[in-house]
């Protein structure tokens, strides 16, 4: 389905900007009816989803990145594992977690709109829980 994805820790929710650029951040901002803040869920097999945003059809992706505090982007729909995730229920919200390097979908603490999202080890921080509303 479609779904925004508010954030627990600062209610904003996933947003791409409005960029379709292969490599451009996935970025959070305030709550609000743009299409950038639209992703439509798709179970790929088991409990691996991909996640497309319908401003640019663009994939939430890792883009290659390892590391805590790596910066989440998008990029062009492929069979890579850096487009796949989990997404686990943790309480009553969610962790959204990439299957091409264990790590979580996290605001890292920031909370200004525009902030580009981050990936760190999955922890008790509510920067990790999402919300899954219909739009």
């Amino acid at each position: 389905g479609t779904y925004s994805l508010r954030n627990v820790a600062d209610g904003k929710m996933l947003d791409n900007l409005g960029v379709a650029t292969n490599g451009a951040p996935a970025a959070q901002w305030t709550d609000g009816t743009s299409n950038n803040q639209k992703w439509v869920v798709t179970l790929q097999s088991g409990s691996v989803y991909k996640l497309q945003c319908v401003t640019g059809g663009l994939m939430l992706d890792t883009i290659g990145h390892t590391g805590n505090g790596s910066t989440v982007g998008q990029w062009a729909n492929g069979s890579s594992a850096n487009q796949q995730w989990t997404i686990v229920a943790s309480g009553t919200h969610f962790k959204v977690i990439s299957v091409a390097n264990g790590l979580c979908l996290d605001t890292g603490g920031l909370t200004t709109n525009g902030a580009t999202m981050q990936m760190w080890g999955s922890g008790s921080s509510n920067n990790q829980l999402w919300d899954f509303v219909t739009p």
